[in-house]
Formats: C-alpha cells, sequence, structure tokens
C-alpha cells in the first residue's frame, strides 16, 4: 500500500505511523522496487478536492493498478463525484480516521470493495434522485441507459421511471399457445 500527503509531511508522518500499527497492512511507494509488489491500495490525504487533488487522483489511476483511497477533511456529494471518476473507490473522513476504521477499509476496498460515510452516501443517493429527477427524466433519459419503456437484461434491475415507479413491459408467457386463426372455446364455440 502507498500513501501519499500532497506536501504536508506532518500528515505524512502520521498516517505512515499509524499505518504500520495495522498487521494486515505493508506499506511500499507507488512504484516499489523490484522485490516488492506493486500495491493494490494508495491511501490519499487532502482537506478538500481541487484541481492539483484531482492531478493527482489521474495520475495514480493511470500509472498503477492501485485503488484510491482518500481521507479528507471536507467533501459533498458533488465533489465527490469529481472524486470517483479519478479513480477513488472509498473516502474516510479525517475526523473518522482511527486505525481500526483505516484498517478495515484498506481491507474492503482490497477486495474490491467501497466505503463512503453514511451522511456522505445519503448525500449521494439524494443528489443522483434529483439527477434523474430533474435532468435526466425529462428528457427520456435513466441511469442504467434503458428507455423507461426497454426490459432490463436479465439479471439487471427494471428501470424506473421519472415518478420512482417500475417500469413494466409485459410479455408473452413462453407457454402460451399462438393461433393463426381465433382460438376455439371448449365446447366448440367461438
Amino acid at each position: 500500500m502507498a500513501v501519499e500527503a500532497r506536501s504536508d509531511p506532518i500528515s505524512l508522518a502520521g498516517i505512515t505511523d499509524q499505518l504500520r500499527q495495522c498487521a494486515s497492512v505493508q506499506l511500499t511507494g507507488l512504484t516499489p522496487d523490484t522485490d516488492t509488489p506493486p500495491p493494490q491500495i494508495a491511501v490519499v490525504l487532502a482537506t478538500t478536492i481541487d484541481e492539483e487533488l484531482l492531478v493527482t487522483l489521474r495520475r495514480i489511476k493511470r500509472t498503477s493498478e492501485a485503488r484510491s483511497i482518500l481521507i479528507i477533511s471536507d467533501i459533498d456529494a458533488q465533489t465527490l463525484v469529481s472524486a470517483v471518476t479519478v479513480g477513488v473507490v472509498s473516502v474516510i473522513l479525517r475526523s473518522e480516521a482511527t486505525t481500526g476504521h483505516l484498517e478495515q477499509v484498506i481491507t474492503e476496498s482490497a477486495k474490491d470493495g467501497a466505503h463512503l460515510p453514511a451522511q456522505l452516501l445519503n448525500d449521494l443517493l439524494a443528489e443522483v434522485g434529483r439527477l434523474q429527477g430533474e435532468v435526466l427524466g425529462p428528457r427520456g433519459l435513466h441511469f442504467t441507459g434503458l428507455a423507461s419503456r426497454e426490459p432490463a437484461p436479465a439479471g439487471r434491475a427494471r428501470p424506473r421511471t421519472h415518478d420512482g415507479t417500475t417500469a413494466i413491459t409485459p410479455t408473452p408467457a413462453p407457454h402460451a399457445p399462438t393461433c393463426p386463426s381465433p382460438c376455439r372455446k371448449p365446447g366448440g364455440r367461438t
């Protein structure tokens, strides 16, 4: 695992010392020597999301296989979207960055998991709902990429309409008989 604290040596020393206490974490650089495997996780510390941070996260995404965890002081749903688009898979608020919590999030993220603080997740879901209802829905678009009248492929949830109901397209039962001429009811009547 690699750690980067954008030009903040005190925070870098603190997080590095904290992570050395975790038995399941091995610290390396983003570009380790030949004897060390490349890091699965890159932990990035920041105060807020700005262009410099986004450049750093893009570089990590472009030059390594590491999944990025962002430890940050201030973030909202809109800036979270910017971070996710450049590879962030988990977010920890600095105020919640205890050794045990860091180790848990690092372990989850290394296993293709993700983590968001509860309030940030609520804000993100509200933002997605707002975008669907106010921006995409009125244009006939959906996050699923399907129009509200298209059936979802097997294994995917059916798309929601702009009013929140599930869009269902009836299909004939596979065993239903089809007749080229009108079918007769029992007893010979049509």
